[in-house]
């Protein structure tokens, strides 16, 4: 995963390119921002815009050369790329990419999908694993007890670390108290399951590090995010 220096530099580069966006422009960024943000606003309000807006999903591999493994264990080369596709093609919504951490699924054992880095090799795609997830039987509890479900099944299946959970028992049998299931959790298989989730929630935690400002900086470009847009977004501002 990229280093403190490496997400500096980022930064770093960030500063030059929006000086080189506002001399080509002859605009600052906040104006450009302002002006993509209408655009789009306008088009939803279903008012006429100055001309039709709009977006943009990039393969970074081909537009860029990165490696699709890129987006599980080098997030800064991934925004990277993400920057560069908007710089060029300059859409009035911008995707910042979604990175996943392809240290704590390996960590966790994830069983549902393949992911370039990890299981697949680095210019692979993402793949999904059929697999019998939520049984014929269990529609009732599913349907009854939702959440009862997901953890006692459904989560077991899709994570080899958190096997253990299959164990608990139904939730709303607890009424005596929490305490009388602390055996459980002293158990060698749950204490080894703990292990394994704080060493992926490190790993969870350095990825977000890297990543929480991927749209912010791009907004500091002139382009507003994709999200801002959708689930009553308003839309902010660089």
């Amino acid at each position: 995963m990229s280093s403190p220096t490496e997400t500096q530099k980022y930064m770093e580069e960030n500063l030059l390119l929006k000086k080189q966006i506002e001399e080509r422009t002859g605009k600052t960024v906040e104006q450009l921002y302002n002006e993509r943000n209408k655009r789009v606003r306008d088009a939803i309000e279903f008012k006429e815009p100055d001309r039709v807006p709009f977006s943009l999903i990039v393969d970074a591999r081909a537009y860029t050369g990165v490696p699709n493994s890129a987006a599980y264990y080098d997030p800064i080369s991934m925004k990277r790329a993400m920057r560069k596709a908007a710089v060029d093609l300059e859409p009035d919504m911008a995707e910042g990419g979604f990175p996943s951490c392809g240290e704590a699924m390996t960590e966790m054992d994830v069983k549902n999908v393949l992911w370039p880095g990890g299981p697949l090799p680095p210019d692979y795609g993402y793949q999904a694993v059929e697999g019998e997830y939520m049984k014929a039987d269990e529609y009732d509890m599913f349907l009854e007890d939702p959440t009862g479900f997901m953890i006692r099944r459904y989560l077991p299946r899709i994570y080899g670390v958190l096997a253990p959970l299959a164990k608990l028992p139904p939730l709303d049998s607890i009424y005596m108290g929490f305490d009388g299931l602390t055996p459980l959790f002293a158990s060698l298989e749950f204490q080894e399951m703990a292990k394994h989730l704080a060493v992926a929630g490190k790993h969870v935690e350095k990825l977000r590090k890297m990543i929480i400002e991927t749209f912010g900086d791009l907004e500091q470009l002139g382009f507003p995010p994709f999200t801002s847009f959708t689930a009553g977004g308003v839309g902010g501002g660089p």
